[in-house]
């Protein structure tokens, strides 16, 4: 009797448990669905723009890219050159060793200029199956971006300075199209490339005290015609909603030891994650992401038209809901958002910098950049040194830019 009782009971939790697989099985395959909706929508983005300057020409500007990075990663690996500071070189035997580098390098420059006037900006790394093997030259921008600084400097040492701006607006633009491109990947590099670590410890210096002012305006005309084209919403958060979910359906039912960040995440497999709803599967949790994500996206896209320091509590706000979620892969992507839009902000707040103190080297009345502390922007001019900076708080980069420049 007690048996034919137990069995009676189960028999309803068994037709609820049949019920909610059901319904996670449905929604699962819904998500494949909008996955490839939001595909669609990536490829379909219009991704043109022209040149910082000189002429465009019509095709795309990645084959070229992809070719320069191609033949730094040869040189790199070639050529004993991984301690060596090109734009260090001081004594005539270091700017010698420094200028047969650039030699060997210059077919990777070339290919830099011709993607950088190229009219079609969109990038060759394929989302589709949620991985990132396509980018595995991207490193290599970051090596190619400081020895185009150098390249410059050996050219403004030269006299060359007009040929020495162009260098520079190049590899700009190549940080450009990786800034409006569809991965997070793509777009912290192109960060990183807009305004290079290297080209402001040599400006700081005087490094470019030689160039004229003809020079100076054509460089800060390309890096406001680059300013100009960048979207003030980030493609790569509805890109990268589509390469992780993707990447998620790569993986089907997969232990920590499978993706990399679970065992950080306090998710322990199907049957214990946190919130009654994700324990039956981790496929509901990734299908709820699917749902809510992109309304999410919208909020930290929306936050870049606020003011600085209006975006930065906007995002942080965003952070702490996403994190407090019963839904780990919310709280998990949600970081992704935030610490790519901190970057954002901070470093083409740098960029700002830069063009503003180029702009005051050339006597030109224009409105402070923004802030994105809220502390305020100071702008100190000694000499030929132009200083513009805003004080940092505890956990904030520091924004500090100086420009060395004869005038």
């Amino acid at each position: 009797m007690s048996l034919k009782f137990a069995a009676a009971a189960a028999l309803p939790l068994l037709l609820v448990g049949v019920v909610v697989q059901r319904d996670i099985d449905t929604r699962w395959d819904q998500m494949a669905v909008r996955l490839d909706q939001l595909g669609a929508e990536r490829r379909a983005r219009d991704t043109e723009r022209e040149a910082a300057y000189g002429d465009t020409v019509d095709g795309p500007a990645w084959p070229h890219f992809e070719f320069a990075l191609n033949e730094m990663k040869r040189v790199w690996d070639t050529k004993p050159i991984h301690n060596f500071d090109a734009v260090e070189a001081k004594t005539p035997e270091e700017r010698a060793e420094r200028d047969a580098l650039l030699a060997e390098l210059e077919p990777a420059f070339e290919a830099l200029h011709r993607g950088a006037h190229a009219r079609d900006a969109s990038t060759g790394v394929d989302l589709s199956d949620g991985s990132l093997e396509d980018a595995g030259a991207l490193p290599m921008a970051w090596y190619l971006s400081n020895f185009a600084v150098a390249k410059a400097q050996s050219q403004i040492e030269r006299g060359e300075d007009l040929a020495g701006v162009d260098t520079l607006l190049d590899t700009m633009q190549l940080g450009r199209d990786l800034v409006t491109a569809s991965s997070l990947v793509e777009e912290m590099m192109g960060l990183a490339l807009l305004a290079n670590e290297y080209l402001l410890q040599w400006l700081a210096g005087g490094g470019a005290d030689q160039m004229s002012d003809e020079a100076k305006e054509r460089w800060l005309d390309g890096m406001d015609r680059i300013h100009a084209s960048i979207p003030a919403q980030s493609p790569a958060m509805a890109g990268e909603l589509e390469r992780f979910l993707r990447g998620l359906r790569r993986t089907v039912e997969p232990e920590a030891s499978q993706v990399s960040w679970m065992s950080n995440q306090d998710w322990h497999g199907p049957s214990r994650g946190p919130g009654l709803a994700y324990q039956f599967s981790w496929r509901a949790a990734a299908a709820d992401l699917m749902d809510r994500a992109p309304d999410l996206v919208r909020r930290g896209e929306a936050a870049y038209g606020l003011s600085g320091v209006a975006t930065m509590e906007a995002l942080e706000s965003l952070q702490a809901e996403m994190e407090a979620d019963d839904n780990p892969l919310i709280g998990h992507f949600g970081r992704y958002l935030v610490i790519t839009g901190r970057s954002r902000i901070y470093c083409m707040a740098r960029f700002d910098f830069l063009r503003h103190a180029l702009a005051v080297h050339l006597g030109l009345d224009v409105e402070l950049p923004g802030d994105p502390w809220g502390r305020g922007v100071r702008v100190e001019v000694d000499g030929d040194r132009v200083r513009v900076w805003t004080p940092s708080g505890e956990g904030d980069g520091a924004l500090d830019v100086t420009v060395g420049m004869a005038k």
